[in-house]
């Protein structure tokens, strides 16, 4: 632009402040030559938020000044600015401008309560200043840690990418496969601690439809349908570095498309897709899925010539169960989830039992299948059709289905990605129905929890995959929606992995009270004060005691003074005593305390009652017939138990003679011993 022209430019900006009229209800001082016109501030926002994360009071100023300026159209700019305060000191000053509204992002301040209030200046001459109601918010601390970019963010090669998987290397390494849209071409990318690096040749490889995957042995094996309609399968070797076909033709039909590959415990590759060809008894094209292995010199195919499924399917992968039993997951042409099992004595894929009445409706969306590495059991995550912002996990556990957790999504349905952690927690990325957000969850104690304090993206995500590692650490890659040509993976915490909330006390030993004697009054007997300390991160809350066992009514048990426990109150008490008249004998009974989210503890509690000294028959009473015990056992005419010498043993010397049976007779007497 030369000088004249920006000449002109500023020029026609002067004109248009001095020419056009300012409105009169706003901006027009000539207006208000009686005197300036009122106005008031608003102040909003969250009531708390998580150090660190952005949050944002906004201040809004009514009958704020502005001016028309005409860049062709007209735009208001809004005059004046408003400074927010926190204890008379100025946090931040924002001036208005397209907008009555200045907003102040809170995300630096301190944890603990603030109150801050919005002042706003006010125009000399047209408006005068005002200032809103103080509003008071809390900082609380970060618990679950912050999600951080892992790398540069957008790492595709020419920005544009699709048909993208996300693995962990046998030594947590993060590495991607995706196809670059720019050159059609297959990309690996690993990332090597600081930034992500092309590990495979994509000059000479087109490609679509691409599976990577992690094998026992810590190699790396890559599918992908390729340029001339085949299949090809790579495998790569971190330690080398060096990538090796397993077979020079791959499988080569025409009209292949949607694999999924994965590895037997052995190292054996099994990969699917699908076959369309052209029937010539129908006169129509038919789609065939069908599974193959490789036995180290070329793919052969697993079941018979029906293949595993006849007709289009949908959304379909192949993973490796227990004893190396193959699974295959999909959705039918009736929109239906199907899960069928490979049996090697017929040679064929079988149905799994139960399945068409567990999962009867139909679906929009089928994520791929999760297998536990410690029972085997298998995860199907889907989505509702009629209700598309619902979705819902399915378990098998070998023998039966069962539902272990929903939860509620948005937007795309492919948002859903689940995996199971090293300790087989489930984890999957959902979006929220509240902010639209992305996040990750995990599913433990039955309900779904949010890992990390904020959500993975600042955008809206199209399309998430999710990785977990050995020390279940999550890593995410992902299209935003708002930049859909490019990807990006984070990992929580900058690579520590952070802890979920604990919900523990300190283990309680086992409780004796000193010993009563028949007969005691109420008052005598022992109170045991029990203290419960919370030892574990989260806060506990609803704090119940409760007996239990064959003697529990033989007790009485006072509830906890407190019945929540957290930072500021980490311990409480109860108490628990015996109960009023019992008899002679040993009562044993067993305190659990339970609290929202905690594993139960449980210990017991045991009260030993005598008998009255001298009251051998248990009568309540101590006369003749008790001393008669002490002359039988000196003729040796009976044996005593040691309890029964106790209790006949009158002064305590270790001995029953004339002297204990002259000590009973005289308390039947009443006279003084």
């Amino acid at each position: 632009m030369t000088s004249s022209v920006i000449g002109k430019f500023l020029l026609g900006i002067a004109l248009a402040l001095t020419i056009l009229p300012l409105p009169v209800d706003k901006g027009d001082t000539s207006a208000y030559a009686e005197g300036l016109t009122a106005t008031s501030t608003a102040l909003t926002g969250p009531t708390s938020s998580m150090a660190g994360v952005a949050a944002y009071l906004s201040a809004t100023v009514t009958d704020a000044p502005y001016q028309t300026i005409n860049y062709g159209f007209p735009m208001n700019y809004y005059l004046g600015s408003v400074a927010f305060v926190e204890d008379g000191v100025t946090l931040d000053t924002v001036s208005l401008s397209l907008s009555p509204t200045a907003t102040f992002n809170v995300s630096e301040l301190s944890e603990g309560d603030h109150t801050v209030t919005a002042v706003y200046s006010g125009v000399e001459g047209s408006a005068e200043g005002s200032a809103s109601d103080s509003f008071t918010f809390t900082i609380t601390p970060l618990d679950r840690g912050l999600w951080e970019s892992l790398g540069a963010e957008g790492y595709t090669l020419t920005g544009s990418a699709d048909s993208f998987q996300l693995v962990l290397g046998a030594d947590e390494t993060p590495y991607v496969a995706f196809r670059d849209l720019g050159s059609l071409k297959v990309n690996v990318l690993k990332f090597d601690g600081e930034e992500w690096v092309s590990i495979f040749d994509s000059i000479s490889e087109n490609g679509l439809y691409i599976s990577l995957i992690t094998a026992p042995n810590g190699k790396l094996y890559l599918s992908y349908l390729s340029y001339n309609n085949s299949f090809q399968v790579k495998t790569y070797d971190p330690t080398s570095g060096e990538w090796e076909s397993l077979s020079s033709d791959g499988i080569p039909y025409p009209n292949l498309s949607s694999n999924s590959l994965t590895i037997g415990s052995d190292g054996t590759p099994y990969l699917s897709y699908i076959h369309t060809g052209f029937n010539y008894t129908t006169y129509g094209y038919t789609s065939k899925t069908e599974v193959r292995r490789f036995d180290g010199s070329e793919w052969v195919l697993v079941g018979d010539e029906h293949g595993v499924y006849e007709g289009d399917l949908y959304y379909s992968s192949l993973a490796v169960g227990p004893e190396d039993r193959l699974y295959f997951g999909y959705r039918d042409k009736e929109l239906k989830v199907k899960l069928k099992t490979y049996d090697d004595t017929s040679d064929s894929w079988e149905l799994v039992d139960g399945i068409e009445d567990f999962l009867p409706n139909k679906v929009s969306y089928l994520a791929p299948i999760s297998v536990s590495t410690a029972n085997g059991a298998i995860y199907m995550a889907y989505t509702n059709y009629d209700s598309p912002s619902y979705s819902e996990i399915a378990k098998f556990d070998g023998t039966e289905w069962s539902q272990p957790g929903s939860f509620d999504t948005v937007g795309s349905s492919e948002n859903i990605s689940v995996r199971l952690g090293a300790d087989d927690t489930l984890y999957a990325v959902v979006k929220s129905n509240a902010d639209q957000q992305s996040y990750v969850e995990k599913y433990q104690d039955d309900e779904w929890s949010i890992i990390g304090d904020n959500s993975f993206a600042i955008n809206t995500v199209s399309l998430a995959r999710l990785a977990i590692g050995t020390d279940n650490q999550p890593y995410v890659a992902y299209f935003e929606s708002a930049s859909p040509l490019f990807m990006q993976a984070s990992t929580i915490g900058a690579g520590t992995p952070q802890p979920s909330n604990t919900y523990t006390i300190e283990p309680i030993a086992n409780q004796t009270a000193n010993p009563l004697s028949v007969g005691y009054t109420s008052g005598m007997q022992e109170e045991k004060y029990i203290t419960l300390t919370r030892t574990g991160t989260g806060d506990l809350t609803n704090l119940t005691v409760a007996l239990s066992g064959q003697n529990a009514e033989d007790f009485v048990v006072a509830p906890p003074e407190a019945t929540a426990l957290d930072d500021a109150a980490p311990s409480t008490w109860f108490t628990v005593r015996a109960a009023d008249g019992l008899s002679a004998g040993t009562y044993t009974a067993t305190i659990t305390v339970s609290a929202d989210h905690m594993t139960s503890v449980s210990f017991t509690v045991t009260q030993v009652v005598r008998s009255l000294k001298g009251d051998i028959n248990h009568d309540g009473l101590v006369t003749p017939a008790d001393a008669l015990y002490i002359t039988k056992y000196m003729q040796g005419k009976i044996d005593l138990t040691d309890e029964q010498f106790e209790v006949l043993d009158m002064n305590g010397d270790g001995e029953l003679n004339s002297e204990d049976v002259q000590m009973i007779m005289n308390i039947y007497l009443g006279v003084s011993i």
